[in-house]
C-alpha cells in the first residue's frame, strides 16, 4: 500500500503491480480496481500493523509487569522478566 495523495491509497501485490485505488476525497470511499484481490492486500496489511501493535502493548505491559514486580517483591529483572515470559507463553 502506499498513498498517491492526503485522499487515496494504491493497493499492490508482491510484484509492485498496482490492484486498485482506494479514493477518500468525495462523501463516500471509492475504489477502482480488482476488489477480490484489493480486499486480500488490504486485510493482509492490516493484519500486519495490528500484529505489531499488539507487540508493542505486549512489551509495554511486559515492561510495565516487570517494574512492579521489582518495586513490590524485590525480583531481579531477568528473574521477572524469565518467569513472565513463561506464563505469556502457556
Amino acid at each position: 500500500m502506499s498513498a498517491t495523495n492526503e485522499s487515496q491509497i494504491v493497493l499492490v501485490n508482491e510484484d509492485r503491480e498496482q490492484i486498485g485505488i482506494m479514493d477518500f476525497s468525495g462523501p463516500h470511499l471509492t475504489f477502482e480496481g480488482n476488489a477480490e484481490v484489493g480486499a486480500m492486500v488490504l486485510m493482509n496489511e492490516l493484519g500486519k500493523l495490528l500484529e505489531e501493535r499488539l507487540k508493542q502493548e505486549r512489551n509495554k505491559i511486559r515492561a510495565e509487569c516487570i517494574e512492579i514486580c521489582k518495586a513490590h517483591f524485590g525480583y531481579q529483572t531477568d528473574q521477572v522478566a524469565n518467569e513472565i515470559q513463561k506464563r505469556i507463553e502457556e
